[in-house]
């Protein structure tokens, strides 16, 4: 396997056989919450998902899925020839981990993300050119960029970023202009004579990973925060994905409170509320 593999893969034990094993993340590993890191460099540009559940051995919430039961079996027809010794697993099928579905949760639009600088990880920078993420060293999530358009616009002027990595939100004077997407090739903007002297704000996302699918725009996309952790990013009508996990080492107990946030990119929904079901939803169907 390592002539093919090599370093490339990694298999978790499930077995506690021995009490060398410490409760971490090992280093290196890319994380399943939050945005992680990751190269995003091929073309065309096709972005991931949050979840790895869609064909993980095992899921986020450390239960087994049925590619565990095959890796399981080959590894077994295996084992006289590479000596593997399966004598220390305790074992013979590791439990599920037990999930709560605690039902809905009303939400409430709060504030604009051009009036909450406390969402800001850093103080503003003036630059005279826009500065990228490497250089800012904000190696995933979002900046915000603006300026002010000038006093004076030709007509049919175009305001276009050719090589956006990898989303840009578009907003004049605070109102959403347009989409530029890196997926969808949507690169450029029409500007009016009305538009001279507005606010130009470009909040831009860096999506990370490269996957198989292309994304396409949505009418819902954000990100859920509990307790102050990222879980990751919604986009429920582009899918395939529609749950978020929420480990459950990350909520109080009671009668400790929870803080649910939303960061709503594209509207604020008809229905503010989020529902905690025992079940993730890939799909549209349920798994686990």
């Amino acid at each position: 396997m390592t002539s093919y593999v090599g370093r490339n893969a990694i298999l978790y034990t499930t077995d506690p056989g021995s009490n060398t094993y410490k409760c971490a993340p090992p280093p290196g590993v890319l994380p399943t919450i939050d945005f992680g890191a990751g190269g995003a460099n091929a073309e065309p540009y096709k972005a991931d998902i949050t979840s790895y559940d869609y064909d993980a051995p095992i899921s986020e919430a450390g239960d087994l899925t049925s590619k565990y039961f095959a890796i399981r079996s080959t590894l077994k027809k295996f084992a006289d020839s590479y000596k593997l010794s399966f004598s220390g697993a305790t074992h013979s099928t590791p439990m599920d981990f037990p999930k709560k579905a605690y039902g809905s949760v009303k939400l409430s639009a709060v504030v604009s993300i051009f009036n909450a600088p406390e969402i800001y990880d850093d103080e503003p920078l003036s630059e005279k050119i826009p500065q990228s993420f490497e250089t800012l060293e904000v190696y995933s999530g979002y900046v915000l960029y603006e300026a002010y358009m000038p006093k004076k616009i030709p007509d049919f002027a175009t305001l276009s970023i050719l090589k956006v990595r990898d989303r840009a939100t578009v907003y004049l004077d605070e109102e959403p202009r347009a989409i530029f997407s890196r997926s969808s090739g949507l690169n450029s903007l029409s500007l009016l004579q009305k538009d001279r002297g507005k606010k130009l704000s470009i909040l831009v996302e860096n999506q990370g990973y490269v996957n198989y699918d292309p994304h396409m725009q949505g009418d819902l996309k954000g990100v859920v925060f509990v307790n102050g952790r990222n879980m990751g990013r919604y986009w429920p009508s582009v899918g395939p994905q529609v749950t978020l996990y929420i480990p459950g080492c990350y909520l109080k107990a009671h009668p400790g409170i929870n803080k649910l946030v939303i960061l709503e990119e594209e509207k604020v929904p008809e229905v503010l509320e989020m529902r905690f079901r025992d079940r993730h939803k890939l799909n549209s169907t349920l798994i686990y």
